[in-house]
């Protein structure tokens, strides 16, 4: 399996990742972790999706996906589109325990960014096919996300469920690694080393880890808002005191005003408030 080696080298260099017990661990091992679980268990639905990102196109995001496909199988698995995610009828999710979202972009769409989440984790799918009556079934999927925007993903400072990991490197050669992925024996072997990986550590029903690609999406999917609740979040004090406004108790319409004393940003009171409280500021 020199190959996979060589495309995890590539991809995640020497980056790390933090897990939610504080323990730092390699962002590859993590992710070799992830890929292994459900190989190991069988139908586990893990509630985390991973997200690899970056701007430079032929880095070999993909390729990752499509190896793991070749494993589960033509039946077990898919690659999608935004389009296909959305599409309530969720036609193509029968029999599927794997998922390869390529190019995926939710743009800051609050309504499709929740419904991402809620299939991240959820236990029961609902299957309503044309011409057939809708049914559930149990929901056994894990999602592997990839794009090439930096706002691929809308989350809030307290995402729980994706584990994003920005490519810093230029394009990969792929020539070598695509017959290897082609062949029988390749994906055999990477199907047995995920077998008897080391899973010490890894519990998939934790948080995800967090990592600098994931901080850095988060900020980039800010609206200016956001970034300034941020902002004030961190430095009170001295926003506070550059606005001489002296106290520890503000009104929502205090700090409207400290965000917007001219009126020209077109943002209500409320909107602050919302914005406050997903930052975690108590009323």
């Amino acid at each position: 399996i020199d190959q996979w080696h060589r495309l995890m080298k590539h991809l995640f260099g020497d980056a790390t990742c933090t897990l939610d017990n504080g323990r730092v661990v390699k962002a590859v091992h993590y992710f070799t972790q992830w890929c292994a679980y459900p190989l190991i268990h069988p139908g586990a639905k893990m509630h985390v999706a991973c997200a690899i990102w970056g701007p430079v196109h032929g880095t070999g995001k993909t390729l990752v996906g499509e190896t793991l496909m070749r494993i589960y199988g033509d039946r077990h698995s898919a690659e999608l589109k935004d389009s296909n995610l959305d599409d309530e009828r969720n036609e193509w999710a029968e029999n599927q325990q794997f998922v390869l979202a390529d190019d995926i972009s939710s743009r800051g769409d609050r309504k499709f960014m929740r419904r991402l989440m809620t299939m991240v984790t959820q236990k029961w799918l609902r299957m309503n096919p044309k011409y057939v009556p809708s049914y559930s079934i149990e929901d056994v999927i894990n999602y592997y996300f990839t794009s090439n925007d930096p706002d691929a993903l809308f989350m809030d400072d307290q995402d729980r469920r994706f584990f994003v990991h920005e490519v810093t490197a230029g394009k990969f050669d792929y020539h070598e690694f695509v017959r290897w992925m082609k062949s029988e024996e390749g994906p055999a072997a990477l199907w047995g080393y995920l077998l008897q990986y080391d899973m010490e550590g890894f519990d998939p029903w934790e948080p995800a880890p967090t990592t600098i690609g994931k901080q850095n999406m988060i900020e980039v999917g800010k609206s200016e808002l956001g970034a300034w609740v941020a902002d004030f979040k961190v430095n009170t004090d001295a926003i506070l005191a550059k606005a001489k406004m002296e106290g520890d108790i503000f009104s929502v319409a205090q700090l409207h005003f400290l965000y917007d004393p001219n009126g020209d940003k077109k943002t209500t009171a409320n909107a602050v408030s919302r914005e406050l409280k997903r930052a975690g500021f108590n009323k």
